[in-house]
């Protein structure tokens, strides 16, 4: 049996660091899923534990870091198009009269 009580017992956010009960499945703050490997209250060797939940809690936790990265890259893409537009915008409010944005002049004649 475990020396802490229930009471006592405390995780961290992997995400936002806030601290949550032991017994949560999402972070109170950022309502990540938290990740923890929890070991049987009877087990007083670390050996003791199965290898298959490692296995599964670490894929977890891959599968969530690979989400995120997706989504940041997702909108990493949409702030480049945003910041190109403006650019774009800034190149042609800023070009003389008779003058394209790639440089080359129209007659005027």
């Amino acid at each position: 049996m475990s020396g802490m009580s229930k009471e006592t017992e405390i995780i961290f956010c992997q995400q936002c660091r806030a601290r949550n009960d032991a017994d949560d499945k999402y972070c109170h703050k950022c309502r990540a899923r938290l990740m923890v490997v929890n070991w049987a209250e009877e087990a007083e060797d670390a050996t003791l534990f199965d290898s298959s939940f490692l296995d599964e809690h670490l894929l977890e936790r891959v599968s969530s870091l690979e989400e995120s990265v997706r989504i940041l890259s997702e909108r990493l893409a949409i702030v480049q198009q945003v910041l190109a537009n403006e650019h774009q915008q800034q190149e042609e409010a800023d070009a003389p009269e008779g003058q394209d944005v790639t440089g080359d002049r129209t007659a005027d004649k």
